[in-house]
């Protein structure tokens, strides 16, 4: 307040002095109608295998070991270096929860939704303003009756005027539409964390099954070192071929090269999965627990069932929803728009001179009441009805879109489960072929090719295996996704309170 004084002398003397309190009360008008909302995203949790409402109750992997943490590194820092970071699902989550670039963009993206809704509402508030006006008109004036006089006239006001401005249709339409927007961008960050998390999920699958072939690739390259072994010992006693020895020492670089290939894709799932949960791409990310096992997200029981929960929860489908009212809300006002008048008020109080020395009180009121009637009424009627069809063919397109993704994600799971199903049955007769084929080889130099042939099925069959259950881990991913798994299944928690919360 000392400031205002000093840029209007007297402002605070004599009856204009009330001023102060009006130009608080106004800041503090503004200050209440404005600020960041709490965007309530759920916890990364909620992705952890296996929900009760949707699988079928197989236990959770292992966790993080008390009081182990991952931290994400710093964006723009420098390297830290290699390193290995053992890692399980929920960490990974967790991470991508929280550093997730997509997830920081939407939530953004919904408090300027937000800002928004709140410019309309405080457009709908009286402007209140505090200044000093000086006039000065010195020669020829035209008056009402068209003569000319010569003038020398002068005038000083100081003091503060309210202006308002009140759009009934505004008020009600405008800002309901404004706030299902807002809501709408709500349900946008809703769909940014169901895709980090889908993400960050199908990131640590392709890390799993890059190192579950990265062990069979070992195991592999183990046989091919002990056949060596042995067709050398052949040698060493006079027995045995020279093409044999040969024969198995091309099977073992084979088994190298293929072990070789299988650590740089286990290297590339580490550096694409770190750089989704912000960590240092320079380490190395390796799987905790080793073993690939099958993530058991939603049982497979009723399509119907899935579907009908998808378009429940599925937080596409309530944006297009928000997207579709706000639409009915601004045509309802284009309807109306003619009927609806606008309220302009202005007052101002102050005191009004020739100069600064010789200044009277003086106050000044005026209203207005106006109708709309002009010429582009029936064309923005017509624009705000074509967007609310539109908007409700976008809402039935998602729609369609979110059934076809269930059904096909349920029948992706379903396939690929019975193809599990088969491999590991298949993988065991090799390997029981593979046990025999060595024992008629210990007895016989003439059974190598037999062996070798036994080797490479039992190798081909466990990579085909390993396949799959990592393509059964996804597709339960992408179910869970698809039927709107990570939150409560009432969107309407995420959406922030009515009135705006001061501060982060």
């Amino acid at each position: 307040m000392d400031t205002v004084r000093q840029q209007i002398p007297g402002a605070a003397d004599g009856r204009g002095g009330g001023a102060g309190p009006w130009v608080l009360a106004g800041l503090a008008l503004l200050s209440a109608c404005s600020g960041p909302r709490p965007i309530r995203l759920p916890a990364a949790s909620t992705w952890s295998p296996a929900p009760a409402a949707l699988a079928s109750g197989s236990p959770a992997g292992e966790g993080a070991a008390a009081g182990e943490s991952i931290s994400p590194a710093p964006l723009g820092g420098a390297a830290a270096g290699g390193g290995v970071v053992v890692i399980d699902l929920a960490q990974a989550l967790a991470l991508a929860a929280e550093s997730d670039l997509e997830i920081r963009i939407a939530v953004e993206r919904a408090q300027e939704a937000f800002a928004e809704a709140d410019l309309v509402a405080e457009s709908l508030y009286p402007s209140l303003s505090l200044g000093l006006r000086r006039g000065h008109r010195d020669g020829s004036f035209q008056t009402t009756a068209g003569s000319f006089l010569e003038v020398d006239a002068r005038q000083v006001f100081r003091g503060p005027s309210v202006e308002l401005s009140f759009d009934p249709g505004r008020a009600v339409f405008t800002r309901a539409a404004a706030r299902e927007r807002a809501e709408g961008r709500t349900f946008g960050a809703m769909t940014a964390f169901q895709g980090a998390m889908l993400r960050a999920g199908l990131g640590f699958v392709d890390l799993q099954e890059a190192h579950a072939l990265l062990a069979v690739a070992s195991q592999a390259l183990e046989r091919a070192e002990e056949l060596v072994g042995d067709q050398r010992s052949r040698r060493t006693a006079g027995a045995g071929h020279e093409g044999d020895l040969q024969e198995a020492l091309a099977q073992r670089s084979r088994a190298l090269d293929r072990l070789l290939s299988r650590k740089a894709q286990a290297q590339t799932a580490s550096a694409r999965l770190a750089e989704g949960l912000g960590l240092d791409p320079q380490g190395t990310l390796v799987p905790r627990g080793g073993e690939l096992t099958a993530l058991e997200m939603v049982a497979l029981d009723d399509l119907s069932h899935l579907t009908e929960l998808a378009l429940e929860r599925r937080s596409e489908v309530a944006e297009a929803r928000s997207g579709l009212r706000a639409a009915e809300r601004e045509r309802t006002l284009q309807t109306w728009r003619w009927a609806i008048p606008t309220l302009e008020g202005v007052a101002e109080a102050g005191e009004v001179g020739a100069d600064d020395d010789d200044l009277e009180h003086t106050q000044a009121y005026s209203v207005a009441l106006q109708w709309d009637l002009g010429a582009t009424l029936s064309g923005e009627l017509h624009r705000s009805s074509a967007r609310e069809r539109e908007a409700g063919f976008v809402l039935e397109a998602v729609r369609r879109r979110v059934a076809r993704e269930v059904a096909e994600a349920y029948g992706e799971s379903g396939a690929v489960r019975e193809r599990c199903a088969v491999l590991a049955e298949a993988e065991r007769s090799a390997g029981a072929a593979l046990e025999q084929a060595a024992l008629r080889f210990a007895n016989s130099d003439r059974l190598l090719m037999e062996l070798q042939r036994a080797d490479s099925l039992l190798t081909a069959l466990q990579e085909r295996r390993v396949g799959a259950l990592a393509e059964y881990c996804r597709s339960q991913l992408v179910l869970f996704a698809a039927v709107g798994g990570g939150g409560d299944g009432d969107l309407s928690t995420l959406l922030p309170d009515a009135g705006p919360v001061r501060g982060r």
